[in-house]
């Protein structure tokens, strides 16, 4: 079951100290990299849905996947 985040929330998920958004392919990649800074959140991503709303996303070199920010209406809890 994935519970959707409310849009009313405003949350968004931004670069902070970076210059893109960074997102795993799969959960196991997402918690494995999470944890090294502490303990990990997994979020999930309507990537799809995202590019067809028009949103860019790019491929590091060490298989990242990059992308200028995530707006609300794209995220659930997994």
């Amino acid at each position: 079951m994935n519970l959707k985040l409310p849009d009313s929330i405003g949350i968004r998920i931004k670069p902070v100290s970076r210059h893109h958004v960074h997102l795993s392919a799969d959960t196991a990649t997402a918690r494995q990299v999470g944890a090294r800074r502490g303990q990990a959140v997994v979020l999930a991503v309507s990537a799809g849905a995202m590019r067809e709303a028009g949103h860019d996303f790019f491929r590091s070199d060490n298989g990242v996947w990059l992308t200028d920010g995530v707006p609300p209406e794209f995220i659930s809890f997994p």
